[in-house]
This record gives structure tokens, C-alpha cells and sequence, in this order.
């Protein structure tokens, strides 16, 4: 529990380098963990300061970076329990991101954003409705 709230301090940080690190480290640490996940998954400012992390820098070094570690922070969070998937999908703004990280010019971005993806469309629920109806599918094809 001390290592994910000293995650999601550095998650918060000003600096793109320290907030990657942040975010590299809590998705390193809750990814096979559903117990973690849930632990952090009860910070609602953990996903809006992910989110943040989309937008987080006009510097073109770390904002592929950020987006990829948000991504991958992102699928770590959703990939066992659906409550959190649901979370995600309906309060993060994710699936606008997913299209555009799955579009970057990127490739660490757009194989972290076809990640996220993967881990949140385990819910058959989101699958069908949230994912579908966005089209989420359409850069695949």
C-alpha cells in the first residue's frame, strides 16, 4: 500500500520525467496483482491523473512516453475486475485516447494503447456497448 501511494505521488509530479517514472513503476507493480489494482483503483484522483498524463506536455520527447505509461497504468488498473474497467471507461475519457493512441505515429504508444485496449475489453458489457458504439475497433481494420 506505501508503494502505490508513493506511485501516485510521483504520478502527480510537475516534472514529465518523474510523472513517467510514476506511472511506469504503478503499472510494474499492480500489473499481476488484482488486490493492488483494487487498492489503487479506490483513489479516483489515481485515473484523473492519468488522464492528465494525455495532455500532460507539449514537450514532442516525453508526450509519447506519458501517453504510453497512462496507457499501460491504465490496462494494469482494468485487467481483473470489472468494476474498474467500468470506472475507467465511463469517467477517464479513455476511449477518445484510445483512438488517438491507437492512430499515434508512435509505436510504443499505439502497442500501450492496443494494451489498454486488450485489458478493457475483457468486459463483455463495455465491449458491447461503451467500445462498440465509440469504434474504437476502426484504427485495427
Amino acid at each position: 500500500s506505501s508503494g502505490i501511494n508513493a506511485e501516485y505521488g510521483l504520478c502527480l509530479s510537475d516534472s514529465p520525467k518523474v510523472k513517467n517514472m510514476g506511472a511506469t513503476l504503478l503499472y510494474e507493480l499492480i500489473e499481476q496483482n488484482p488486490e493492488l489494482q483494487i487498492l489503487a483503483s479506490y483513489s479516483r484522483h489515481l485515473m484523473s491523473g492519468l488522464s492528465d498524463f494525455f495532455v500532460a506536455t507539449k514537450d514532442p520527447v516525453f508526450l509519447p512516453k506519458l501517453r504510453s505509461a497512462a496507457f499501460k497504468a491504465f490496462a494494469a488498473l482494468g485487467e481483473s475486475q470489472e468494476d474498474i474497467r467500468k470506472c475507467i471507461i465511463e469517467g477517464e475519457n479513455i476511449i477518445t485516447q484510445l483512438k488517438f493512441g491507437l492512430q499515434d505515429e508512435s509505436t510504443e504508444v499505439q502497442v500501450a494503447a492496443l494494451s489498454c485496449l486488450h485489458s478493457l475489453s475483457r468486459s463483455v458489457k463495455q465491449l458491447r456497448t461503451n467500445l462498440l458504439d465509440a469504434e474504437v475497433w476502426q484504427p485495427l481494420l
